[in-house]
């Protein structure tokens, strides 16, 4: 799955055509380390979705622009070595977190969040997640570009002192 970085995020994002109905799925996870045996089967099965979707395909970053969606990757780091411990860009911007994923379409952020709880996501989740995603966007509907994601439920009972 390719790899997009904090100084390509912006271009990426706001490259689809105006009439693109193709909807770019960022999967948010940490950085890839030697394999452990508690991580390897996290990202399995949307590797394998990429992989079935773009094996016969000799250049797939170009041949995947009618696909309905694009799956890539953003590694989320501690930050660059040696610049201390600012935040990278997804977490200044929307508070992600590896194991989240958002959902763009012609540069509008439709999704941000977890599928199934964030400790894996089948492909079947994930596409299910982006028929939501899909039907939400042809009613109108998208998150604020400066969306920050909280995880807190806000209930009139819980604001109540």
């Amino acid at each position: 799955m390719p790899v997009v970085t904090d100084l390509e995020y912006d271009a990426f994002i706001t490259g689809q055509p105006l009439d693109s109905k193709q909807i770019l799925v960022m999967c948010v996870t940490a950085p890839q380390r030697p394999v452990n045996a508690h991580t390897a089967g996290r990202w399995d099965d949307l590797e394998d979705l990429y992989r079935r979707r773009n094996e016969q395909r000799t250049m797939p970053c170009t041949q995947c622009q009618t696909d309905s969606f694009r799956l890539v990757r953003y590694e989320m780091s501690d930050g660059m070595a040696g610049c201390g411990p600012e935040k990278v860009l997804l977490q200044q911007r929307h508070a992600a977190a590896p194991g989240m994923f958002l959902m763009y379409l012609q540069g509008k952020l439709l999704f941000l969040g977890y599928i199934r709880g964030g400790d894996s996501c089948s492909a079947v989740d994930l596409q299910r997640q982006i028929c939501r995603t899909r039907r939400d966007s042809r009613l109108g509907l998208s998150l604020p570009a400066d969306h920050k994601f909280s995880d807190v439920v806000k209930t009139p009972a819980a604001t109540e002192a």
